[in-house]
């Protein structure tokens, strides 16, 4: 009961922008003075304590993208769902709490969703027709599929003025 307490505590309490990993919690017991109860019954204390190690998610998912996207050159990605990965120190031991340094491998699968720059996009289609405008996506990676729309119909080329494009993204997943 005491471990499940305290980890649903320690998830609660991860910062904004912060990740934590499954296997990335280290629990260490102290015992207490054990207590009377009621109906003759006692109580037996632990201590427990939490340690935590927690990743800047656009960090973790940055050093996740270097190692397995063979074209990947520093794009924002996040990452949505960390719960496939799974956390196991090196050497086995739990990091010390207030530790700088922690060595530990990472395994698991990860969905990687790239950070889409709307502005950039539409900087890059601005004045273009359709068949520019989609070769000049095609040197955006976080880019996996463009659906292209001018309006009105007749429009041969998307404005010049990269503020009256409008840029709507999808999730493929």
């Amino acid at each position: 009961t005491l471990q499940k307490t305290i980890t649903e505590d320690i998830a609660a309490k991860v910062p904004e922008g912060y990740v934590l990993v499954p296997g990335a919690t280290f629990i260490s017991y102290e015992p207490q003075p054990d207590t009377a109860a009621d109906s003759g019954k006692v109580n037996v204390n632990q201590k427990g304590t939490i340690t935590a190690v927690v990743f800047p998610e656009e960090a973790l998912g940055k050093a996740i993208a270097y190692r397995v996207v063979g074209t990947y050159n520093g794009q924002s990605v996040t990452l949505p769902d960390v719960s496939g990965l799974t956390l196991t120190p090196a050497i086995n031991i739990a990091p010390a709490s207030g530790e700088q340094t922690f060595s530990f491998n990472l395994n698991g699968t990860v969905t990687l969703v790239w950070k889409i720059d709307a502005q950039k996009i539409a900087g890059a289609v601005a004045g273009k027709t359709r068949d520019s405008a989609q070769v000049a996506l095609s040197g955006f990676p976080e880019v996996n599929r463009a659906v292209l729309v001018l309006r009105p119909f007749w429009t041969s080329t998307f404005p010049a003025d990269p503020e009256k494009i409008t840029i709507e993204t999808a999730s493929d997943s």
